[in-house]
């Protein structure tokens, strides 16, 4: 039987409302995955390669020589097919201490960790952490099915309005439909990818600090020639200081000590003149 356009429309839209608003078709889906899974597989350790695992290691070592330990496991997740995705070093004490981070197939992981302790003098701190992402993978794979099934039958209703002249208003909602189902899918899409990448390469946080037969006896703080090129600089500094204050006191405070001077004898010599007149004036015999 034929469906009208607007009978498929309403389905449709009763199908998304259901999807959106209750997790039953997703549930489904698991129950029906995990069933189907439980069902062809028998054996316990073929079920667990099933689970999506992530997987990311903390490992902090001490070694002899940092710089050649941090070559060598740069070198070693090329040769496991790994990749550096963080790389970090600081001088501290006159050594380098190097934080770095490796992404190597998680298939390899056991044996990336058998050959980075080779490289240390002592192991300080190994921890793992694993994330089970089994439920979200199947979670997104459920709703990418969904969606994609809904963006079939969209296309399909907008090809058959458009065949048939339906009105603009009914072609835009449907356009609109079909918009918003694709950007759901890219999400979920870029979302799944995300998590088989990360189940794909498991993390290794290797921290490389020196032993302490590699710290040198003589930190690089001290230095006799950067002593005796910062005493030679303070002496210069000081010189300036006494030249500036020197020019200072030529230039400025001795030409106003010369004039106040003079305008002090000056002063007293007139007062002197006045007093002299005026006894002179009053008929006053000084004698």
């Amino acid at each position: 039987m034929k469906r009208t356009p607007f009978g498929l429309l309403l389905s449709i839209l009763i199908f998304m409302f259901a999807c959106s608003g209750a997790d039953s078709p997703m549930q489904a889906s698991r129950s029906f995955s995990n069933v189907a899974e439980a069902d062809s597989i028998d054996e316990p350790e073929a079920i667990a390669e099933l689970r999506k695992l992530i997987r990311t290691v903390d490992l902090d070592l001490t070694v002899l020589d940092t710089e050649q330990s941090a070559h060598k496991v740069q070198s070693l997740a090329d040769e496991l097919g790994g990749y550096v995705s963080s790389f970090d070093a600081n001088r501290h004490q006159g050594v380098l201490h190097y934080d770095i981070t490796l992404r190597v197939p998680g298939e390899s992981l056991d044996d990336a960790l058998s050959r980075l302790r080779e490289l240390a003098e002592t192991v300080d701190r190994e921890h793992l952490r694993t994330e089970d992402v089994t439920d979200r993978v199947i979670d997104l794979g459920a709703r990418l099915r969904t969606l994609n099934a809904t963006e079939v039958e969209l296309q399909t209703l907008l090809a058959e309005s458009r065949a048939q002249n339906r009105g603009v208003e009914e072609i835009m909602a449907i356009y609109r439909e079909l918009t918003q189902i694709r950007s759901k899918i890219e999400s979920f899409q870029g979302q799944l990818e995300s998590l088989e990448r990360r189940v794909a390469y498991s993390t290794v946080n290797v921290s490389l600090r020196p032993a302490d037969s590699a710290r040198p006896v003589v930190g690089e703080s001290w230095s006799p020639i950067d002593t005796a090129r910062g005493s030679v600089r303070a002496l210069v500094r000081a010189l300036q200081v006494f030249a500036d204050l020197a020019i200072y006191v030529l230039i400025v405070l001795l030409p106003m000590v010369v004039l106040l001077t003079v305008a002090i004898r000056g002063a007293a010599r007139l007062w002197r003149l006045a007093k002299l007149r005026r006894r002179d004036e009053s008929g006053e015999n000084p004698e």
